[in-house]
């Protein structure tokens, strides 16, 4: 048993590969490589019993926010149909 859990505490946020702050779901070719992760940690986040992970857009660094909306959920669309990353 967790250190947190021995004193009825949860860890209500982890962080399964999603990207950095720079470096995310806005640039769809860091899609790949974050669906891959999470792909492999969110079953392992569900079974520690952390009930969420966090992800980042990621910088603009020029792009509209119009197209990094766009490439965001598409990237997050392409999680939600992994059926490994349902708990």
């Amino acid at each position: 048993m967790g250190c947190a859990r021995r004193y009825g505490l949860i860890c209500s946020m982890g962080y399964a590969g999603g990207g950095d702050i720079p470096h995310a779901m806005n640039r769809t070719e860091n899609h790949a490589k974050i669906e891959e992760a999470f792909r492999k940690n969110i079953p392992i986040a569900a079974k520690a019993g952390v009930p969420n992970v966090i992800t980042f857009s990621g910088n603009r660094a020029g792009m509209s926010d119009d197209e990094g909306a766009k490439n965001t959920i598409a990237g997050l669309n392409r999680v939600k149909k992994s059926p490994k990353t349902t708990a």
